[in-house]
């Protein structure tokens, strides 16, 4: 119905334990609003807050919070290319298969449109280059031409 039941549901009926909305407060707000009225049990934040800590813990994050520096040059390479390319195909899952559609025939004509078919900006999302993503000014020209369009996988 509205922003404040978003809230309350996604916190009272899922496991999503955080919004990382880096300008944006009124989810931590709604969820204090919900917790000082009783709407939202203290006790659920209490078990988001466990589970960040404790990925904080196994991940060293509180031993080495910062990445090595060095790092920064193998960004990039051919084995990172490869690494993402095998978690995307890995990563693909086919929900249904109605009427055998796959796999296609090579004779099978498929038709793709749309602004993202040859843009690598709307494949990574949120949190890459930027919070967001990069902006529209940005383009592709951000990822100096590493990372593939569906269009380039669509012609291989």
């Amino acid at each position: 119905k509205d922003f404040t039941q978003a809230t309350e549901a996604s916190l009272g009926r899922t496991s999503i334990d955080m919004s990382m909305v880096a300008d944006d407060t009124s989810f931590s707000e709604t969820v204090y609003e919900l917790v000082t009225s009783g709407a939202l049990p203290e006790s659920r934040i209490d078990e988001s807050v466990a589970r960040i800590l404790q990925l904080k813990k196994d991940l060293g994050l509180f031993e080495q919070p910062f990445a090595d520096r060095s790092l920064a040059e193998t960004v990039g390479s051919a084995q990172d290319i490869d690494a993402a390319r095998n978690a995307v195909r890995e990563s693909v899952t086919l929900l249904k298969n109605a009427n055998n559609m796959l796999p296609l025939k090579k004779t099978d004509r498929v038709l793709f449109v749309g602004p993202t078919l040859n843009s690598t900006r709307f494949m990574g999302g949120g949190w890459n280059v930027h919070w967001q993503g990069p902006s529209s000014e940005e383009g592709d020209s951000v990822y100096q031409g590493f990372g593939d369009t569906i269009l380039k996988g669509v012609e291989q």
